[in-house]
């Protein structure tokens, strides 16, 4: 299930980087509770409501 591949994921890959995630579809708030119980494993992870919103929060984490 997606609740243990993104907990899984992070653990394994360990993101150093900023990582910026955006979901549409069904179950959508589901998957960003998820998202967001996950960020103890991914703190360089932020979720974003649209591609244009997903855009500005990764050019924002780069500048730093």
């Amino acid at each position: 299930s997606s609740d243990v591949c993104s907990s899984d994921l992070a653990k394994t890959v360990g993101f150093q980087v900023p990582l910026v995630v955006r979901l549409e579809g069904t179950n959508v708030n589901e998957a960003r509770a998820l998202l967001e119980a996950a960020r103890g494993d991914i703190p360089t992870m932020q979720t974003a409501t649209d591609l244009t919103d997903a855009a500005k929060r990764i050019v924002a984490a780069v500048k730093g």
